[in-house]
């Protein structure tokens, strides 16, 4: 099992370029990777990966969607080798604590490139 620490920090590295891109509006990131976080749990880490990969390219989604999921398969696929050895709790741990981060990165500006103070 890994460290929650771990965890956590593995989860910001991956939200990290998810948040900070230009081309997604403050709640399209988080709501396609919530979306694609119930494919990952009915079907598996690969096979969501490939569902986003056909979301990502298709013509018939809209373009924030088309965007969201590109960069979710681009932030996965970096730490793929790193997810797949995870077991199924870790996985599913990491996931949510993604969704968090964007949640937070988003809400508090670091997509503009650094945290503001409320």
């Amino acid at each position: 099992m890994l460290p929650v620490a771990r965890r956590i920090k593995l989860a910001e590295e991956i939200a990290r370029p998810i948040a900070r891109s230009n081309l997604l509006g403050p709640r399209d990131a988080r709501n396609e990777w919530m979306r694609w976080l119930q494919v990952v749990k009915r079907y598996g880490l690969r096979t969501a990966l490939q569902y986003a990969q056909r979301l990502a390219h298709d013509p018939g989604m809209r373009d924030n969607v088309r965007k969201a999921n590109s960069l979710i398969v681009q932030a996965v696929r970096e730490r793929l080798a790193e997810l797949e050895r995870l077991d199924e709790r870790d996985l599913q741990s990491v996931l949510g604590f993604v969704a968090w981060h964007l949640r937070i990165m988003r809400r508090s500006g670091q997509e503009q490139g650094g945290f503001r103070r409320r």
